[in-house]
């Protein structure tokens, strides 16, 4: 009596802990329109020379960036665990250079909450667009050449809690 009991307590056990694994959220993947949006974010700029403040010797972010490739490993991106979707973008003294564009395709990965651009060579106009970035806490431009006025799109951002341009 005392083994069949004991086995039918492991069997509950096993089965019960089985279907906790089986039932655990999976992790998403990045989503296909983001990743192609960074990566044609990344083709908007040129890789120059590290931005004064930036180390030599450091790699550009940027360089992990390739197609089909899950978005969510490459540097300086987060995604949500559960969502995939880009949340996080930090590309410090990852030596962009060149125009910050008014139609950049980094306006359609509206589920970023932090963007950090800071220290790389943008130029231009911080473009009106930005205001779609709904989700936005965090915005980090400063150290580079961005001139003109704050776009007023800059109001739409009601959860911006940190502003550096």
């Amino acid at each position: 009596m005392g083994i069949i009991y004991n086995f039918l307590s492991f069997l509950f056990v096993f089965i019960f802990n089985f279907q906790d694994v089986s039932s655990a959220p999976t992790r998403q993947l990045c989503h296909p329109e983001q990743r192609d949006a960074l990566l044609e974010f990344k083709n908007e700029f040129e890789i120059g020379e590290p931005s004064y403040g930036c180390y030599s010797g450091v790699k550009p972010k940027t360089e992990s960036w390739v197609n089909h490739s899950e978005c969510c490993y490459w540097d300086g991106v987060k995604c949500d665990a559960k969502s995939g979707e880009v949340i996080e973008l930090d590309l410090t003294c990852s030596r962009l250079h060149g125009r910050f564009h008014s139609n950049s395709k980094i306006f359609m990965v509206q589920s970023l909450r932090s963007l950090d651009l800071s220290v790389n060579d943008l130029r231009g106009q911080i473009p009106f667009l930005i205001g779609n970035l709904s989700h936005l806490t965090d915005l980090k431009l400063y150290n580079n050449y961005l001139d003109g006025e704050n776009p007023s799109s800059f109001g739409s951002l009601k959860k911006l809690a940190t502003l550096d341009v």
